[in-house]
């Protein structure tokens, strides 16, 4: 059994990438005109001010990887499903959870300007206790153990051929 993640790599990258490369470019200038402030004291301010905004875009970073950076492993049983940390988070049986393939909207950080843009993008989803509807959001979901959402289309294949 090997972890696959439940997205594509290049899209979780695109929402850890960014807001990252940022947040190190400012902590690095905060960093600098910090030293510089100990001789003039608007230099200290300024840095004051340019450290929140690379701490809040880290923490974005952060937040980001954690909902789209999980992995899966996949058995006849059915998916575990595991943190970016890779501890394992819950699983999914395949008698206790319905599979159909839904369109998801998802959201994706990245393109030529770093925007979060919208997509739609058809998922396998695993779900129970609940019905499927047009316009399904995936931030809606991200933490809800009773829908599983999975994007990654070598994923889609390896649970294709346990529940078929």
């Amino acid at each position: 059994m090997t972890l696959r993640f439940l997205f594509e790599k290049d899209k979780i990258f695109g929402y850890v990438k960014g807001p990252l490369i940022f947040s190190l470019l400012f902590l690095i200038a905060s960093i600098s005109l910090f030293v510089c402030g100990f001789f003039y004291r608007y230099m200290f301010a300024f840095s004051c001010l340019l450290f929140l905004p690379s701490v809040l875009l880290f923490v974005t970073a952060i937040r980001g990887y954690k909902r789209y950076g999980r992995k899966i492993t996949v058995d006849e049983q059915g998916v575990t499903v595991y943190t970016a940390k890779e501890k394992a988070f819950h699983c999914y049986k395949y008698n206790k959870y319905n599979a159909k393939r839904h369109i998801i909207k998802l959201d994706y950080a990245g393109g030529s300007n770093n925007r979060i843009e919208s997509f739609h993008k058809e998922c396998l989803v695993l779900y129970r206790n609940m019905e499927l509807y047009e316009g399904m959001e995936y931030r809606d979901y991200w933490n809800d153990k009773n829908i599983l959402i999975i994007q990654n289309p070598e994923a889609i294949a390896e649970v294709e051929k346990y529940i078929s």
